[in-house]
């Protein structure tokens, strides 16, 4: 507690400040002071999450990627597969997804392409 007038702290429960003799507000002295408490130390949080691909494991994913026919196996076991590490299985699912909308790509650029070829050999003959 400290005295309103001087601000000298107070003993609980005196009804005049020892410094300047003013009397103390009643009211005040219910009001608990807040208690100081020390930093807690740090402590790293435990983590949940997938466990984490290292460089070399990315480096023998990519050597099968290469692989013709095993990549297509692969990609599919990895997108789909249970056991599978959460980072191989997202990279897997892009993959895949990066894959399909490539061909459609494809497929929609080259029957545009035929078609314009076919209308300047048509005008030709």
């Amino acid at each position: 507690m400290f005295c309103e007038n001087c601000g000298k702290q107070v003993p609980q429960g005196s009804l005049f400040c020892d410094g300047c003799g003013a009397k103390m507000d009643v009211q005040q002295q219910n009001v608990q002071q807040p208690v100081y408490t020390a930093p807690q130390q740090y402590r790293p949080q435990p983590q949940y999450g997938a466990p984490v691909m290292t460089v070399g494991q990315y480096i023998i994913m990519f050597l099968l990627l290469a692989v013709p026919l095993l990549n297509i196996f692969l990609i599919f076991k990895w997108s789909f597969g249970r056991d599978v590490n959460p980072n191989k299985k997202n990279l897997a699912r892009t993959i895949l997804i990066t894959g399909i909308v490539m061909g459609i790509l494809s497929a929609v650029m080259g029957a545009t392409l035929t078609n314009i070829l076919n209308d300047i050999l048509s005008q030709m003959q």
